[in-house]
């Protein structure tokens, strides 16, 4: 992975009991669908892992 880029999102996607989802962004920014990754049931605010798909790595 390259670190060297910062990028602005509207959200951080966290779950329901509030601990930030660190290791599905991490799988979508390597190619996996955000579906596959983390359950929408399980999440505050599943529609801020799809925002991470626009990054190239």
């Amino acid at each position: 992975m390259n670190y060297r880029r910062i990028h602005q999102i509207a959200e951080v996607p966290y779950t329901i009991s509030g601990k930030k989802m660190g290791t599905p962004v991490k799988k979508i920014l390597m190619g996996q669908q955000p579906d596959r990754v983390a359950s929408p049931d399980t999440m505050r605010n599943p529609d801020s892992l799809k925002a991470f798909q626009a990054f190239e790595v």
